[in-house]
C-alpha cells in the first residue's frame, strides 16, 4: 500500500443539507460534530486531511479548508477543485455524513490505488458509494470534460471512466448495515 504521506484525505462537506435543515457537518452526533468522524477516520490512513467546503466554519478541526473553483453545488465540483489543489497523486475522499466508515475499509480501497485511478466500494444490493473513494489526479481531464458538458452526477462520471469497484466484505458482520449509513435528515441522527 502507498505510504500515508503520499495520500491526501479530503472530507466532502460542501452540501446544502436541505433535508437536514441545517449544516449537517456541524450537527452533534454522540457528543461531537459529524465532520469529526470523517476527519478521524481519514487521519488513520493519511498524513494530510483537508475539508472541501465553501464555508469557513471548521477552524475547530485544525484542517485546512479548500473552496470550490466553480459556484455549482455538486460533489463533482468539490472533487475537481480538491484534485486541482492536492499535491498528491492519490486522494481519498469521504463524505462528512458517513460516521461509520472505518480505516480498514479505506485501506481496502487503497490497496488498489497502484492499479486504478478511481476506486469505490460496493455493498448490499450492488449499491456503490462514490463519495467514499480513491481518486487520482489523472482523472482531472475527465472531470473537467464532464463539468463542461453539464454532466454533474457522480454515477454518470463513474460509468464514463475506467474504475475499480471493491466489494465490501462486511456481509456477515453485525455492522454491515451501518457502515455506509449516511445522515440526511434529523431522524437519521437519532440512531
Amino acid at each position: 500500500m502507498i505510504h500515508s504521506t503520499h495520500i491526501t484525505g479530503i472530507v466532502l462537506a460542501g452540501g446544502q443539507s436541505r433535508r437536514m435543515g441545517t449544516d449537517k457537518s456541524l450537527m452533534i452526533f454522540n457528543g461531537e460534530p459529524l465532520i469529526n468522524y470523517a476527519i478521524k477516520t481519514l487521519k488513520c490512513v493519511c498524513d494530510k486531511v483537508v475539508i472541501s467546503s465553501n464555508k469557513d466554519a471548521y477552524s475547530f478541526t485544525g484542517c485546512e479548508v479548500w473552496h470550490d473553483e466553480l459556484l455549482i453545488q455538486a460533489p463533482i465540483i468539490g472533487i475537481l477543485s480538491s484534485l486541482n489543489k492536492s499535491q498528491t497523486e492519490i486522494n481519498l475522499f469521504l463524505s462528512c455524513d458517513m460516521p461509520f466508515i472505518t480505516p480498514s475499509l479505506l485501506k481496502l480501497l487503497l490497496k488498489q490505488s497502484d492499479k486504478h485511478n478511481l476506486i469505490i466500494p460496493k455493498h448490499g444490493d450492488n449499491k456503490i458509494e462514490p463519495l467514499c473513494g480513491v481518486y487520482s489526479k489523472k482523472l482531472l481531464p475527465s472531470l473537467e470534460e464532464s463539468i463542461r458538458h453539464d454532466k454533474l452526477k457522480m454515477l454518470d462520471f463513474i460509468n464514463k471512466v475506467p474504475h475499480c469497484i471493491v466489494d465490501v466484505p462486511f456481509q456477515n458482520s453485525s455492522n454491515y448495515l451501518n457502515i455506509f449509513t449516511n445522515f440526511n435528515c434529523p431522524e437519521d441522527m437519532r440512531m
